[in-house]
């Protein structure tokens, strides 16, 4: 249960003498299937920027339905469209923060995430 709404992109992981598995949260969490990495990328950088989030906070309350699926109805996030470079710079970026967290180095994450807002905001403005 929570306040707040965090992504993260998964996949498949080699397990030794088992082969490949699907990476299956445990928590209380949304699934959200995607066709492709840079596509799921660019979701997790839009739920994760602080324009979605706090909007999402707007209306949902914290607890157990926090962040249900549903919200993201509410959202309108913008179907992933690999020939707009706004979404591929989103998704881009959110593969480097992937990579920087595994590395432990949250400073330059920080950094990337001002950029992700930025752009998330444009996004949303050229729907109006």
């Amino acid at each position: 249960m929570s306040n707040d709404i965090y992504a993260g992109v998964i996949s498949q992981f080699k397990i030794k003498d088992i082969g490949f598995i699907a990476g299956i949260p445990l928590h209380t969490t949304s699934f959200f299937a995607t066709n492709n990495e840079p596509e799921a990328h660019f979701l997790c950088a839009v739920i994760n920027s602080k324009p979605v989030r706090d909007f999402i906070k707007s209306f949902s309350s914290a607890g157990r339905g926090f962040g249900t699926p549903s919200v993201m109805e509410h959202v309108g996030i913008p179907k992933y469209d690999p020939k707009n470079e706004v979404h591929q710079k989103l998704a881009d970026i959110s593969k480097k923060c992937h990579q920087l967290k595994n590395e432990e180095r949250e400073e330059d994450i920080i950094k990337l995430e001002i950029n992700i807002n930025e752009m998330v905001l444009k996004i949303f403005q050229k729907k109006d």
